[in-house]
């Protein structure tokens, strides 16, 4: 390429550099408004690191006080008689109530309330569904918890409650567990035993044994007391603090009858109930039998007027004869004495 030529092709390259590129000016404003947008966001996020970190202190110290709190919660319930259920349950909510105060702490440091309080306002809008959705799951939650705060009955009392009467094995977040004396073990939810009555036979440590007997009207009813008494102040459960306590309490049909009433320790062994009803019944038959003290059958009298006596009488003189049953005849004190006459009759 010789010099002429190369001047020229140097002459046009210079040409075509300095020509002005020209531009749309909508693209243009497009631009500087990213450019703007950006260097915005740029400031803004300088400015907003010195609370970025706070706010990550502050996250680092919500989980040291959440754990911190956790530990003495955990050792203050422990040295309580609460279900490890319940325990657990109470440590979490105490660790949940430290995160939500350190996370709305940190937003609002970050300048986030109005998230803060929407996020609060969702959570109670979905907390309101979910109760209506599972209100019965709900009930039995709170009353379990209300349960394990009043502490009505503990594990391994004997309860009355709902129709069942056995030893509670478990009380859940859900439901009861009753053991009953027949070896079954029934879950009644807790919303039922915290709102049905309950009667708890362990809580007074000791219970009253209840028994009737009834002696014969021709038995001298002072003599009947002294043996019943002495009978069952012998029985080996008897809490002896307590006297023993007999009562006449009336005139059965076919004797008089009298309630005996005593007292055993129930807590430690609550088989003691069944055996010391047990054996003041052996010692009471006993101690009447010893002292020729009749314990009546049931007996029944039966009145029969005074045609109707003649009306059998015919029938023993006349066998295989059938006797057409009379009309039932007035039982006056005549009438009863005649039968009473015809009965001695037939016996001589």
């Amino acid at each position: 390429m010789d010099r002429a030529e190369k001047t020229r092709w140097e002459t046009m390259a210079h040409a075509l550099h300095t020509v002005p590129t020209v531009m749309p000016e909508s693209s243009l404003d497009a631009v500087d408004q990213i450019l703007a947008k950006l260097l915005q966001w740029w400031n803004e996020g300088a400015a907003m690191v010195p609370n970025l970190v706070l706010a990550l202190v502050i996250v680092g110290l919500t989980w040291l006080a959440a754990r911190w709190v956790g530990k003495v919660m955990q050792r203050a319930l422990d040295r309580t008689h609460f279900q490890p259920q319940i325990i657990g349950l109470f440590v979490s909510l105490t660790k949940l109530a430290v995160w939500g105060a350190g996370l709305v702490l940190a937003l609002n440091t970050l300048h986030l309330s109005k998230a803060v309080a929407t996020a609060i306002a969702g959570v109670g809008v979905i907390g309101l569904a979910l109760g209506f959705a599972f209100q019965d799951i709900a009930a039995n939650f709170m009353s379990g918890i209300i349960m394990a705060v009043r502490q009505p009955f503990a594990v391994g009392d004997v309860i009355e409650t709902n129709g069942f009467v056995g030893t509670v094995t478990e009380l859940g977040m859900r439901a009861t567990m009753i053991r009953r004396f027949t070896g079954e073990v029934v879950m009644i939810p807790n919303r039922k035993v915290f709102s049905e009555p309950l009667t708890n036979v362990s809580a007074a440590k000791q219970r009253r044994v209840d028994l009737e007997v009834g002696v014969s009207y021709n038995d001298d009813l002072a003599e009947a007391e002294r043996l019943v008494r002495t009978a069952v102040e012998g029985v080996a459960d008897r809490d002896g603090s307590r006297p023993v306590e007999v009562f006449f309490k009336g005139f059965g049909a076919s004797s008089i009858d009298l309630d005996v009433r005593f007292w055993v320790d129930y807590g430690a062994d609550p088989g003691a109930f069944l055996r010391a009803r047990s054996h003041a019944v052996m010692a009471i038959k006993a101690a009447l039998d010893d002292g020729h003290i009749t314990i009546p059958f049931p007996t029944h009298t039966l009145e029969l007027g005074g045609s109707a006596i003649a009306q059998f009488d015919r029938a023993g003189s006349s066998p295989g004869a059938v006797v057409a049953p009379a009309e039932p005849a007035a039982t006056d004190a005549s009438t009863t004495a005649a039968a009473a006459a015809a009965r001695a009759a037939t016996r001589r």
